[in-house]
């Protein structure tokens, strides 16, 4: 508990743009840059460049505010900015307030320690050769106002990879990528984690519209999914596929969900194998086959408005009790 406490405040701080460690002096960044100490640094013109990453960042305990720059590339091998963090020790990393177009991802953390955290807030990503967002292996990541469009692959692709791990994307638009819009999973470990979904919006996913593989719980709301599946077969708007947790109290939450417009094959709700989740308020609507599908056990299910699917409105598999 107290380890998720001080992310929140870390996260408050980072966000509220206070120094962690007193006056800090802001580093300004004007060209290409390796970041191998700690601190505070500041985009101080737009920086375009062949070679990529533009940043790369070696430490951790890193605050990068953008300052409403763009930073891009024309290389499609390499990320726009990389976080190769320390598989020794935790860290984390904060990003802010600009644009970032081109190299294979907009920003990719490498693998490190299962216990790292990365905040992104109002940053737009455009025309990526792969995701994106890449982050593998956090134990919090906090996506706010992220705008990704044009990706080849997934807008985000987050792996989070211990029970206390918590993904959180708000207030978040992915449009026209060429696989899932937002991709949440487990890593190797396989273990659960908890999801927070609310406020975003995906049009044009090739894959999935929301998809999150591994979830122990938590809330998915008021996201608007349209026109995805075009891909992929057998896609859904927003799939959730539990994993059973430690915490059994730990529930899921999906509400005031909009999801139209999938493929010939795609369903509009996908949730399998969660227990006590509560599904309200949603609306399915004009998708190529089923509107909702549910494999769970203690689901309770009211409210949803499902309309115009091709097929069933709604599918119960066997093996779980619902209401």
């Amino acid at each position: 508990m107290g380890g998720i406490k001080s992310a929140v405040c870390l996260a408050a701080l980072w966000l509220a743009g206070t120094n962690l460690n007193g006056m800090e002096a802001r580093i300004p960044i004007y060209k290409n840059m390796i970041i191998n100490a700690p601190g505070h640094y500041v985009v101080t013109r737009d920086i375009m460049s062949a070679a990529a990453p533009v940043i790369r960042i070696l430490v951790p305990g890193v605050r990068l505010d953008l300052n409403g720059h763009e930073l891009s590339t024309t290389s499609t091998t390499a990320p726009v900015i990389e976080i190769a963090a320390s598989p020794a020790i935790p860290g984390w990393w904060g990003i802010r307030g600009g644009r970032l177009s081109g190299g294979s991802r907009g920003i990719h953390k490498l693998a490190g320690n299962s216990g790292d955290q990365v905040y992104i807030e109002e940053v737009s990503i455009a025309s990526t050769s792969a995701e994106g967002i890449l982050l593998v292996s956090v134990e919090r990541a906090e996506m706010l106002r992220v705008d990704v469009e044009g990706a080849v692959g997934s807008g985000m692709d987050i792996m989070g990879d211990l029970p206390t791990s918590t993904i959180r994307v708000r207030d978040s638009v992915v449009r026209n990528v060429g696989l899932h819009g937002i991709f949440l999973h487990t890593g190797a470990m396989n273990l659960p984690f908890t999801t927070t979904l609310t406020g975003n919006t995906v049009r044009g996913a090739g894959g999935y519209g929301i998809r999150v593989d591994g979830g122990g719980g938590g809330t998915v709301s008021d996201n608007h999914v349209a026109a995805f599946g075009g891909t992929t077969p057998g896609a859904a708007g927003i799939y959730y596929l539990a994993e059973p947790r430690p915490d059994p109290l730990i529930s899921l939450l999906l509400s005031g969900n909009t999801v139209a417009g999938g493929g010939t094959d795609d369903d509009g709700f996908r949730v399998l194998g969660k227990n006590s989740a509560v599904v309200t308020n949603n609306v399915i609507q004009h998708n190529g086959r089923y509107g909702m599908v549910f494999d769970c056990t203690g689901c309770r299910i009211a409210g949803n408005t499902v309309a115009s699917n091709l097929n069933h409105g709604m599918v119960v598999l066997s093996g779980g009790t619902n209401s």
